[in-house]
């Protein structure tokens, strides 16, 4: 795999980023709306930008290792340093998806943020219908915890989540 982290870089990620983030298949399942115009997707980034400057989130660009364009996300978010632990996300441009980037570049991520933050617990919430989402997380190592029945309403409709995580503990000794 040729595939790196790095920071975004907001006038190099955000026509990329508005790509993934206003396909409608690609939100199908992340609990929000397709991003309806550039400008969205320049506040939405915007936002992701502030919350990583308050320590309130984590987000890294998985990248072509040659030509460092962005091919998705990884990143946390709702990071509570209380209680050491954050919820997960990792989205992919379409072309990318089913290819083993995820599973590859989450080693990566995943050993970065184990040693040098706090966190101890990384949770990830799909939507329970999310089949392939389901499959990437447990060959990442998360562990299925359960399901919330009727947890969201979404496009009319309650839907039931699956809660899945990862411990610091579990991880290091998977490897």
């Amino acid at each position: 795999m040729n595939y790196i982290i790095r920071d975004i870089c907001i006038e190099q990620d955000l026509l990329k980023f508005h790509k993934v983030h206003s396909d409608a298949n690609s939100m199908l399942y992340y609990g929000m709306e397709p991003a309806s115009s550039i400008d969205k997707s320049q506040e939405l980034l915007n936002a992701y930008a502030s919350a990583v400057a308050q320590g309130k989130m984590i987000i890294k660009v998985i990248a072509d290792a040659t030509t460092s364009e962005y091919v998705g996300e990884i990143g946390l978010f709702n990071i509570n340093e209380l209680h050491h632990r954050a919820n997960s996300y990792c989205i992919l441009l379409p072309e990318y998806r089913k290819k083993g980037i995820s599973k590859y570049i989450s080693k990566e991520f995943y050993n970065m943020i184990f040693t040098s933050t706090s966190i101890n617990r990384i949770q990830a919430y799909t939507d329970s219908r999310n089949v392939n989402a389901k499959k990437s997380l447990t060959g990442i190592g998360y562990q299925y915890e359960g399901r919330l029945y009727q947890y969201e309403f979404d496009k009319g409709e309650y839907i039931d989540i699956d809660v899945y995580s990862l411990l610091r503990k579990n991880y290091f000794s998977n490897e």
